[in-house]
């Protein structure tokens, strides 16, 4: 990309990119100012105004008089004009080698995503038209999950929410640990796991070993018993993974779990920063152990493991691609449930896949999470597998085989975990508790989302007005059903 720089009629700063005028050669100014009364038109009320390459950055200080309410950003093609970033409140780079959809879904969150106007300087499309298309399929990436991340929510965070009444009222008992001294392995329930359990079962005693849950199965079937059960999810088939009680379970407040289990296990109390739970917690002083809020529990079991130990942490079963065959190490607790359904018209085969091909999406999104993270740790987090050739690698997270590792058995060596007393609070404190939630902000916009980016997109205070009675009436009904549910 040429860029050169001249100057224009006015006396100011004007260029060219490859030879053609990416400014006006008679007033910049004046263009950016039409570009931003004229084109910059959102039919909503924007939190973020995002514009493709802007070059010399002229619109910058009008977009901010014109919406001083919004966040002003750019997505720059080339660092030719890095010296005018400051002049917007973020900038992003792209190139044709990177993706930058999970840095703005990591950076703006779903909703301001939601409320995101996206404009290309004029010149950028059609004289950088590739790159510019690259960046806006970039952008639609980001946008579609953060959909389907507010719509999960919506649908959802009900349910999590009465998940997490349920884990308050049943829990009895409960630990915690200090710094674990040695490595941590971690198991996925990955078709690559199934070639590790020989090697897991030799040396048991080097790791401290966290099963994701549906990783439990498997472990089970070989004699193995884990430190630490991980589950996260929300849904109700979450569960179905869950079995026994010679395991410690690490549970956030969030996760679908059977009362049996809550009540008759020892459970390792997580909770995600700036949640409901948090607050719930804390409210009781309840002891708990952060957790990182992630799509996939594999990546919530990655940063808590290297929040544990100072050590290095390996990952069996982490293929995060769809398989010919079965999706999971065998035997796997709804694979055998779904099983039982195949029939003549519905057979296996077309059961897996079905499930092969669907599931491309979501797999899509983890890689890229343990691709793109900044949080994960290159040099203390590993993939490990006995020579299984993955589809897909992880970025700069390397690949060993159980070879490359130098172990010698341990015959025994017992993690030491924390006796801890869960507070004592009653029924009716914990019912008053929830319902002063309810009425806060923060609550409503964890429970309803969808409900506030409606009133916050809202350009007339008619709209504004409809969509807050809605929400309120909304808020009134679900208010009346967790009283409901305390009463029963």
């Amino acid at each position: 990309m040429k860029v050169v720089f001249s100057a224009a009629r006015n006396g100011s700063l004007s260029c060219t990119i490859n030879n053609k005028q990416y400014h006006s050669l008679y007033n910049p100014e004046n263009e950016a100012l039409s570009f931003c009364k004229n084109t910059v038109k959102p039919s909503f009320k924007p939190s973020v105004i995002l514009i493709i390459e802007p070059g010399l950055s002229y619109c910058a200080g009008e977009l901010k008089k014109l919406f001083p309410d919004s966040q002003i950003a750019a997505v720059r093609l080339t660092d030719s004009f890095s010296e005018y970033d400051f002049l917007w409140d973020k900038v992003f780079y792209f190139n044709s080698n990177s993706s930058i959809s999970e840095e703005l879904y990591n950076y703006f969150g779903e909703e301001n995503l939601l409320r995101t106007a996206i404009y290309s300087w004029p010149q950028s499309s059609s004289i950088l038209t590739e790159l510019n298309n690259a960046v806006l399929a970039e952008i639609k990436k980001a946008v579609v999950k953060s959909r389907s991340v507010l719509y999960t929510r919506e649908h959802f965070s009900k349910k999590w929410f009465f998940n997490t009444i349920k884990f308050f009222l049943n829990i009895r008992k409960i630990t915690l640990t200090d710094k674990i001294k040695k490595d941590i392995l971690i198991t996925a329930s990955g078709p690559s796991l199934t070639d590790s359990i020989r090697y897991i079962k030799e040396y048991r005693n080097n790791f401290f070993l966290i099963a994701v849950s549906s990783s439990l199965s498997v472990l089970q079937n070989n004699e193995i018993t884990p430190d630490l059960v991980l589950s996260t999810d929300g849904g109700f088939w979450a569960k179905k993974h869950l079995s026994g009680n010679s395991s410690i379970f690490a549970l956030t407040d969030e996760s679908c779990i059977s009362t049996a289990l809550l009540r008759n296990s020892v459970i390792f109390p997580l909770a995600y920063k700036n949640s409901i739970g948090e607050k719930i917690f804390k409210k009781l002083q309840f002891p708990f152990f952060y957790a990182s809020r992630n799509g996939t529990v594999s990546g919530t079991a990655a940063e808590l493991a290297l929040s544990l130990t100072d050590k290095k942490v390996y990952f069996c079963g982490l293929d995060l691609c769809p398989a010919p065959g079965f999706q999971h190490a065998s035997p796997n607790n709804l694979e055998k449930e779904n099983s039982s359904k195949d029939f003549r018209y519905r057979p296996k085969e077309q059961r897996l896949t079905i499930s092969r091909f669907s599931s491309e999406g979501a797999l899509e999104i983890y890689r890229n999470w343990f691709s793109n993270t900044s949080s994960i740790s290159a040099e203390r987090f590993f993939r490990l597998s006995d020579n299984y050739k993955y589809t897909f690698t992880l970025g700069k997270i390397k690949d060993l085989n159980w070879k490359d590792l130098t172990l010698h058995r341990i015959e025994s060596d017992k993690t030491e975990f924390l006796k801890i007393k869960i507070p004592s609070y009653t029924k009716n404190k914990l019912k008053s508790i929830i319902l002063d939630l309810i009425e806060t902000d923060f609550v409503q916009n964890e429970l309803f989302p969808l409900e506030n980016l409606l009133i916050n997109r809202s350009l007339t205070q008619e709209d504004k007005s409809k969509a807050v009675l809605e929400k309120s009436s909304k808020v009134e009904d679900f208010r009346k059903k967790i009283e409901r549910f305390f009463d029963e």
